[in-house]
């Protein structure tokens, strides 16, 4: 083979070899997840910013703030301040609890780094997206929660709320 055409297969092997390093970090780009709640008659969509792991064993890399949205309303969740010394707080979880006075979403929330104190929290979100404090109204949720539909968020664990 000439000089030349050397020169050409180098060309080629690198721009392979680029376009696969190129193709790996276009995968590990930020998508933005939806995860469609229905709920009440209403469709709720929680928004994550996220980047897949690629490995079920580790945690996706998600930007803090989720947006929770019906109708024409959006909010950022969780509402509560954060009390994790560590770690922001992602939704992973949902339920839609009905009953008499209407229905109610309630969010679980993770940090995904265990079980300690502020690690973890759940919030009730009526259908204007206001969050629910009223401790008899949460009480009614927590009594009809075993019958209400549930799903998981995509957000920080890998494989769930696909």
């Amino acid at each position: 083979m000439s000089r030349n055409q050397y020169s050409r297969i180098a060309v080629f092997v690198a721009l392979l070899v680029f376009g696969f390093v190129a193709e790996g970090y276009a995968t590990a780009s930020e998508e933005a997840w939806e995860t469609i709640i229905p709920c009440g008659g209403k469709q709720y969509v929680i928004t994550s910013h996220c980047t897949a792991s690629g490995d079920v064993f580790e945690l996706n890399i998600c930007r803090a703030g989720q947006q929770l949205a019906v109708d024409n309303l959006s909010i950022t969740v969780p509402s509560a301040p954060p009390r994790a010394k560590h770690s922001a707080l992602f939704a992973t979880h949902w339920q839609c609890v009905q009953f008499d006075t209407g229905s109610y979403l309630l969010l679980d929330f993770s940090s995904g780094a265990g079980r300690a104190a502020h690690d973890e929290s759940v919030e009730f979100y009526d259908k204007q997206l206001q969050r629910v404090t009223d401790k008899a109204i949460i009480r009614r949720i927590y009594e009809h929660a075993d019958k209400a539909p549930e799903g998981f968020v995509k957000s920080i664990y890998p494989g769930e709320g696909g």
